[in-house]
């Protein structure tokens, strides 16, 4: 299962400010640039991390429409964001020292 998917997964259901400061685009997939500059976008634009349900409302681009509705669908293990993120920055370490 990919992280970097649980991660956006989680941040779009639990809205945290504190996880968000905490994501970079480095440490994703390229797959999921679009996506994270859509909740940028958003986030730039309301002061508030997005919702699935909010970022369907805004998006009007057909392939990021599509990734957010995979996204949605995503069986999530559960564990705590804080430490799906680190995970994230641990395997995004891990490959840069490869």
């Amino acid at each position: 299962m990919d992280i970097g998917a649980i991660v956006l997964h989680k941040l779009l259901k639990e809205k945290s400010l504190e996880a968000w400061a905490r994501i970079k685009l480095a440490f994703l997939d390229p797959s999921y640039s679009s996506l994270y500059t859509a909740i940028t976008k958003y986030y730039n634009k309301y002061n508030t991390i997005p919702s699935f349900e909010d970022l369907e409302l805004t998006t009007r681009d057909t392939p990021l429409t599509i990734a957010l509705a995979s996204l949605k669908d995503l069986e999530v293990p559960d564990v705590d964001i804080d430490l799906a993120i680190d995970a994230l920055i641990d395997s995004y370490t891990q490959t840069e020292a490869l």
